[in-house]
């Protein structure tokens, strides 16, 4: 919270007034937003998305849901190439909490998955990770989650020194996600 908070004011201090009624102004806001503005977006919308993520029982939370994917939606109008695709796999997560058919979430993941993958040349772990977490367990897709999370181990975490400690972060999450699979997709 203390993050997006920081988020919120820095995009507060770039557009006076954009927190002073958030769910009425955002749109309006958020149009006039530019490319220099998506790094405070994209972190904005990731550490927000986050702490809903962890107070599902917190309706008030939930209910900023909506904000949260504008702020996501409008960064990758802006800069879908951001940090080698790191919006898409925000997009990614956030397609699988939409109350469309689980069919049209899927498609709309992948899509985000393909991108993420391709922006960032295979060299992150974090959409193989996601994608496998947030998709493959949901569809009871055990051999398809083995082999993302496969691909996520086997990157160069050295490679990309720009992404180096996210790897390292998403290949012990994979490590991880590896160890539970039995509990993920029991009968």
């Amino acid at each position: 919270m203390r993050a997006r908070d920081y988020g919120l004011r820095g995009l507060s201090v770039a557009y006076p007034g954009f927190t002073a009624d958030l769910h009425q102004s955002a749109a309006a806001t958020l149009s006039r937003m530019r490319r220099e503005d998506v790094p405070l977006l994209y972190w904005t919308a990731v550490s927000w998305g986050a702490a809903i993520s962890v107070s599902k029982d917190d309706a008030a939370m939930l209910g900023d849901l909506p904000l949260v994917r504008q702020l996501a939606d409008r960064a990758l109008e802006l800069n879908e190439a951001f940090d080698g695709g790191a919006i898409h796999i925000l997009q990614m997560t956030l397609a699988m909490t939409e109350s469309r058919p689980q069919a049209q979430r899927i498609a709309a993941a992948k899509f985000h998955f393909e991108r993420a993958v391709a922006l960032s040349h295979a060299q992150q772990a974090a959409p193989f990770v996601s994608y496998a977490e947030s998709v493959s367990v949901i569809a009871n897709q055990r051999a398809e989650f083995e082999q993302l999370l496969g691909r996520a181990l086997a990157i160069d975490a050295a490679a990309t020194p720009a992404w180096r400690l996210s790897n390292e972060i998403f290949q012990r999450r994979a490590r991880w996600l590896s160890a539970r699979a039995e509990e993920l997709f029991s009968p």
